[in-house]
């Protein structure tokens, strides 16, 4: 099996979430690590472990694809920088799982979807369940 060349980007705030689901329910042996991207790396929780484990950290997207390339591009960082980096990710030829909301205006998602289009490669948007109606009367 191939394994899955993955990038997280926004490894100190919900990407460090996001690093622990994979670590919990991801087999391991599916995907390598080969890039965290964040502007303070060196605040991420999980740091010193992805460091002794050979994972390369950068400041900023555009450093990773300068160094290296991806299978897929995981981007949980703030909302108003999804854009230029799913755009990005999509034109080194990356897939493209963006956590929610994928953009904070409707142009912004317009233009994400005629790059995926022109790419030929996917994106997937992180959704959750937490205000649906069956979530919502369980809660009360």
């Amino acid at each position: 099996m191939n394994k899955v060349r993955l990038a997280l980007v926004g490894a100190g705030g919900y990407g460090d979430y996001c690093l622990g689901l994979l670590e919990r329910f991801v087999d391991p042996e599916s995907y390598t690590l080969v890039g965290a991207v964040d502007p303070y790396y060196e605040r991420v929780p999980r740091y010193e472990k992805l460091q002794s484990q050979g994972v390369s950290f950068y400041r900023t997207l555009e450093d990773f694809f300068l160094a290296d390339t991806a299978d897929l591009v995981l981007i949980a960082s703030p909302i108003h920088m999804h854009k230029q980096q799913c755009m990005l990710a999509l034109s080194h030829g990356a897939h493209v799982l963006c956590e929610k909301p994928l953009a904070p205006i409707l142009q912004d998602a317009l233009d994400i979807r005629n790059a995926v289009q022109s790419s030929g490669k996917a994106l997937g948007v992180g959704f959750q369940m937490s205000f649906c109606d069956p979530i919502q009367h369980l809660k009360k």
